[in-house]
C-alpha cells in the first residue's frame, strides 16, 4: 500500500492489461450514441483501446512529474 501512495502512476499501468482484456473479452457488443443527426458506434474493444491509452499518458504524466524527476530534470538543464 506504502508503494502505491509513494507512486500513484503504477496504478494506472495496473489497469491498463485490465482494461484491455475486458475489450478483448466483451464479444462484439458496441456502444451507441447519437448527436443531432449523426449516430456514432463505437465497439467495445475500440473504448478499451482508447482508455488504455489514456492512462497510459496519465500514468507517464504522474511518473515524470514526481519530485525526484523533476529535479533530475532541472539538473539536466543546468
Amino acid at each position: 500500500m506504502r508503494k502505491l501512495v509513494e507512486k500513484p502512476y503504477l496504478i494506472f499501468f495496473i489497469l491498463i492489461p485490465a482494461i484491455l482484456l475486458f475489450g478483448i473479452l466483451s464479444g462484439d457488443s458496441t456502444l451507441s450514441f447519437m448527436v443531432k443527426d449523426t449516430y456514432f458506434v463505437l465497439a467495445n474493444s475500440q473504448i478499451a483501446i482508447l482508455f488504455s491509452e489514456l492512462f497510459g499518458i496519465i500514468g507517464i504524466g504522474i511518473g515524470v512529474n514526481t519530485p525526484t524527476a523533476v529535479i533530475a530534470l532541472i539538473s539536466l538543464w543546468l
